[in-house]
């Protein structure tokens, strides 16, 4: 009896990198000895071998006659084998929700992006994000002019798609702690319109537990509904969203069935190439600083190579926690080394870089000094960790004490600013960057609405710039707003940088000097401006950092 054997044209996880790029293209066609795997397959006898080798070679010669190489053969094939092109519902338009619905309808997916609010729709339909974002505003209108994107207010539009997404940037109290209820109202919202076979994928952060939850809703309400249901935590840094979607070190997937893994992972995968977002220079790449530049020349995206990390739901729940609170750990590592340079005379930014040129640290490390981390993301998977921990009775005093670290820093500002002028009642005092972060104009959470705020109870007038902030957005805060920073500089006992935007590193020393008030005190709160340190003080203005003793 003739043995027989499997053609398949399946392709596993660990190919993926290299077919599209030509890389292992003589693997797209796997001939495997005894089962099968999923996709297509055959059989054929031992005696078949040749006649089948013989084809191969005769494909080659003729597609090469045809001017087609064999690379760019494989890599149509490969592309179109793996990519599934999804009707897909991105459910909350904030944020996260803008940055998925614009880079996955750029991979060639059709997508309707889903939200209550009819302002942010009708802005959205015009190409305008609700939060400012290097390339979002470009993506988005380069995708609805396509077809492939379009926004609803009618959460019955993701009948008919095949994914939905869900990316509400999770709300936080005072406290820090996640508001689940806006996922679980679009979870009833959207439950009757969901069809068969889909896939719901959570990518808000929610305490651990919460896609459990939804999932067994989505079981009670509809018990007939076939459907797979995944947590995907988002990884994307404000001001570096796009550039974080396209360019992931990894993406964690926590589902509970193959099918839905294997239904994930070629989302990733576009099936066409097509325009993508802005090449940058090397300044404006760098993690403070990205900026949009409009004369920069497009390129075609490449298809994401991600590395897959397949888990428990409930692991890539912790994950997202667990990973935000090694970055604050770190942070609160590198304040207890600040506050002992301080009072030693060493310099924290040159213990940063001695730490960052240890290959067990490296150069991407949380390791930038400054009056504390805000709260939004880091402090909000903090305070998760810790409630799972009181709720299962576990000890978390590493963690705890990154928190508790982090919220003393906030009086370091009131310290600096009464060592130079005393009391704070009457003074005027400028904060140059309130946004969340450079690059980005969220003000959910910024740290410098919240100095603002105990300059304000303390009796002190403040005025801001910024360059990205919502002059009404910030002036409802009781806060003077002014584009450009001298403006909000003139009259100003002191200033205090808290967002680090590249448009202040050419802030003129003399000139913030002349329309200042005495004392003139520059407190550079992340250290940003140390190189000027000494322009500032021949122009007569007292400049003091972090982590550096003063001078």
């Amino acid at each position: 009896m003739t043995s027989q054997r499997k053609i398949s044209t399946s392709f596993s996880n660990r190919q993926a990198g290299g077919i599209v790029s030509g890389i292992h293209a003589e693997r797209i066609f796997r001939i495997r000895r005894g089962g099968s795997e999923a996709g297509f397959t055959g059989s054929y006898p031992n005696s078949a071998q040749f006649l089948w080798t013989a084809w191969c070679f005769y494909a080659i010669f003729i597609l090469h006659g045809a001017g087609v190489s064999l690379a760019s053969f494989l890599s149509v094939s490969y592309r179109e084998a793996m990519t599934e092109k999804r009707k897909i519902a991105v459910v909350g338009l904030w944020h996260l929700g803008e940055t998925y619905a614009a880079c996955l309808a750029e991979l060639g997916h059709e997508v309707v992006g889903i939200d209550a609010d009819e302002g942010v729709i009708t802005n959205l339909s015009r190409g305008v994000p609700p939060l400012a974002e290097p390339d979002i505003s470009e993506m988005l209108a380069h995708n609805i002019a396509a077809g492939r994107l379009r926004f609803s207010a009618d959460f019955e539009a993701v009948r008919g798609c095949d994914v939905v997404w869900m990316t509400f940037d999770t709300p936080v109290d005072e406290e820090d702690r996640a508001d689940t209820a806006p996922i679980f109202a679009a979870s009833e919202k959207i439950l009757s319109h969901l069809s068969d076979g889909v896939f719901v994928i959570i990518s808000s952060q929610v305490p651990v537990g919460t896609t459990e939850e939804i999932k067994n809703f989505i079981r009670k309400e509809r018990p007939l509904l076939a459907f797979g249901i995944a947590h995907v935590p988002e990884n994307l840094q404000l001001g570096r969203a796009v550039k974080s979607f396209f360019e992931p070190g990894s993406v964690v997937i926590g589902a509970e069935d193959e099918k839905t893994f294997d239904a994930i992972e070629k989302i990733f995968y576009p099936s066409t190439e097509g325009e993508g977002y802005p090449e940058r220079s090397e300044a404006e790449s760098k993690d403070y600083g990205s900026r949009p530049n409009a004369a920069a020349s497009r390129r075609v995206i490449r298809p994401l190579h991600p590395k897959f990390l397949r888990m428990s739901i409930a692991s890539a729940e912790t994950a997202k926690h667990a990973r935000n609170a090694f970055l604050a750990t770190s942070l609160a590592f590198i304040y207890d080394i600040a506050d002992l340079c301080e009072k030693t005379g060493a310099d924290v930014t040159d213990v940063s870089r001695a730490l960052r040129a240890d290959p067990r640290i490296g150069q991407d490390a949380y390791l930038d000094a400054s009056i504390g981390f805000s709260g939004g993301t880091l402090g909000r998977d903090l305070r998760a960790l810790l409630k799972k921990a009181e709720d299962t009775g576990a000890d978390l005093p590493v963690i705890a004490s990154a928190l508790a670290k982090n919220s003393s820093r906030r009086q370091m500002t009131r310290r600096v600013l009464q060592e130079s002028m005393g009391d704070l009642a009457g003074k005027t005092i400028g904060i140059f960057g309130v946004a969340y972060k450079p690059g980005t104009s969220a003000l959910r959470r910024s740290l410098a609405l919240e100095i603002a705020k105990m300059l304000r109870d303390a009796g002190a007038a403040v005025r801001a710039s910024d360059p990205e902030a919502k002059k009404e957005d910030v002036e409802k805060t009781g806060i003077a707003f002014f584009r450009d920073p001298y403006e909000a500089a003139e009259g100003c006992h002191a200033l205090i940088l808290i967002t680090a935007w590249p448009e202040f590193s050419a802030l003129d020393a003399e000139k913030i000097a002349r329309i200042m008030k005495e004392p003139k005190l520059f407190f550079d709160a992340r250290n940003f401006l140390k190189d000027k340190e000494e322009d500032f003080k021949k122009a007569g203005v007292a400049y003091r950092g972090v982590g550096r003793s003063a001078r």
